[in-house]
């Protein structure tokens, strides 16, 4: 999981713009506009213009979930959801109406999200506050609960806007993470354990949290399934190519070896956001201190400038000098 920067990105289309100096208002406001007269009249709303926006929710992470970090198949997710509400976490399909009908294309509302994630299915998980594995519907669906079973902002429409339910979404705070407003690394914590005779990488949340950050960090991961048995020993198995190859490159002690070359491509392949890679903010969080002693190894072995901090594009770029 790595931050999704939903900030430099707004696709133009969501823009309002000046033609012959005057201002034209994006084509989405129609539609909610349309689905504000259709509440008023208790008719059914209709949901179209965010489809346009696919390939830009896509390339946010290029092509990985925003919640969990994996590389395939993302499809839009609506964090606040658009049709109804489901509290409960024990009871998932019960929903209420309306939900945030009016953010159904705010770009802010959208996150890139995978089928494990955002669709309700049943899965084996692990519950890391007991140790055991239990059955149970996980999955994103609809639910949205807030801090101490608080009321989801009221819908109260004066003329055509929404400002006095704008105003109460920024006094909400919800249980789910937002990626683009939470960094990932800050709130949750990797570790490896054996669960059904396989080792897994089980996610938790960070020791010393605040109460709200910590009950938004245990929130998420039992809403997505973060210790499902099958996403669990995805990560385990991209941890052991990255730990293998880093062991093989300081075992070699060598830089000019075809091997640590080899295997320093593997590792550049394994952080690139252009590649097919996945759970590259996992990767960032259990071996940063080791991929910086290598990133710096890789400048002063090719005469380049050692820095004094290393982002994690900061040591891809220091990787590809070798490969």
């Amino acid at each position: 999981m790595r931050k999704t920067e939903h900030s430099n990105s707004k696709p133009a289309k969501l823009k309002f713009k000046n033609s012959r100096g005057q201002r034209r208002t994006p084509a989405v406001n129609n539609e909610v506009r349309a689905n504000i007269q259709r509440f008023n009249n208790n008719d059914a709303l209709t949901f179209q213009y965010y489809k346009n926006l696919k390939d830009d929710v896509i390339n946010l992470t290029k092509g990985r979930c925003a919640y969990c970090g994996f590389y395939t198949d993302v499809a839009i997710e609506h964090y606040r959801p658009k049709d109804g509400i489901a509290v409960n976490i024990n009871k998932i399909t019960e929903v209420t109406k309306p939900g945030y009908f009016w953010l159904a294309s705010d770009w802010y509302n959208l996150l890139p999200s995978c089928n494990n994630c955002n669709c309700i299915r049943r899965r084996e998980v692990y519950d890391d506050m007991r140790s055991i594995v239990i059955e149970k519907l996980v999955g994103k669906g609809n639910l949205f609960p807030l801090r101490n079973n608080t009321v989801h902002a009221p819908l109260k429409i004066a003329s055509i806007g929404l400002s006095f339910s704008c105003k109460q979404i920024r006094n909400e705070e919800p249980l789910l993470m937002h990626p683009s407003k939470v960094v990932p690394r800050d709130i949750f914590t990797y570790r490896r354990e054996k669960v059904k005779n396989y080792n897994r990488i089980i996610i938790s949340p960070k020791n010393n949290l605040s109460g709200y950050l910590f009950d938004m960090a245990r929130m998420t991961i039992d809403i997505l399934g973060f210790n499902s048995l099958i996403r669990s020993k995805e990560r385990h198995d991209i941890y052991i190519v990255i730990k293998s190859q880093l062991d093989n490159i300081f075992a070699i002690n060598n830089l000019d070896d075809q091997d640590s070359i080899e295997a320093v491509e593997i590792i550049a392949q394994a952080i690139d956001e252009d590649s097919e890679s996945s759970f590259i903010g996992m990767i960032e969080v259990l071996f940063i201190e080791k991929l910086t002693i290598l990133a710096d190894n890789i400048l002063q072995h090719k005469g380049e400038l050692q820095l004094s901090y290393y982002s994690i594009d900061d040591i891809l770029k220091s990787l590809k000098l070798l490969c």
